[in-house]
């Protein structure tokens, strides 16, 4: 199945959970599109996709804010399967919103309560919050280290360089010191 087929399968598949059909009635289709059943779910996710992208405003108002939708939306033709599986999309949309809006709040230097203060933990919960949270500060710490490392290289190499270059004079062993040393602190930056 190439990429063209994939969305003409998708199509049909859209416009017959539009028409109300729920998801297992779409099974069979495989036969009919002469393709095999996983192809099928990679069909079926393609098309919910679509479906979601066009109500993706109505469904996140409605996991935020209970928001009822509109008379004229085309949700209220859906079958409950699929009803269930865009709110499953939606909140997976809105969990990774908050994941990346915690990363970016720790780019910015943010404390751990100003991040609380900023996330929706009714969808992103405490727990994982602190969880992201402390795991940027372990890779912070470890960057950190490392380059503490790179530069105690550096002020080391300087030091044998400047040993070697007294006891031996300038050669070409210590402009290989230098270079090693000019790049141990550039690596600590």
């Amino acid at each position: 199945m190439n990429y063209t087929e994939k969305i003409q399968y998708s199509e049909s598949v859209k416009t017959r959970l539009l028409q109300g059909h729920s998801l297992e009635s779409i099974t069979p289709l495989a036969t009919e599109f002469g393709i095999v059943p996983f192809q099928l779910e990679k069909v079926i996710d393609l098309a919910l996709r679509e479906l979601y992208n066009e109500q993706q405003s109505d469904i996140q108002a409605y996991l935020l804010n209970d928001e009822k939708f509109p008379p004229g939306s085309a949700w209220l033709t859906l079958d409950d399967s699929v009803q269930d599986a865009l709110l499953e999309l939606g909140k997976k949309d809105l969990v990774q919103d908050e994941i990346d809006n915690v990363q970016s709040l720790l780019q910015e230097n943010y404390s751990q309560e100003e991040i609380l203060n900023e996330v929706r933990l009714n969808i992103y919960p405490e727990e994982k919050v602190l969880r992201q949270v402390q795991k940027y500060q372990a890779e912070e710490e470890k960057k950190k280290q490392k380059k503490q490392l790179w530069f105690i290289s550096g002020l080391i190499q300087c030091g044998l360089l400047l040993f070697t270059t007294l006891y031996h004079g300038f050669g070409l062993m210590q402009i290989l010191m230098l270079v090693t040393a000019i790049i141990s602190f550039y690596r600590s930056k």
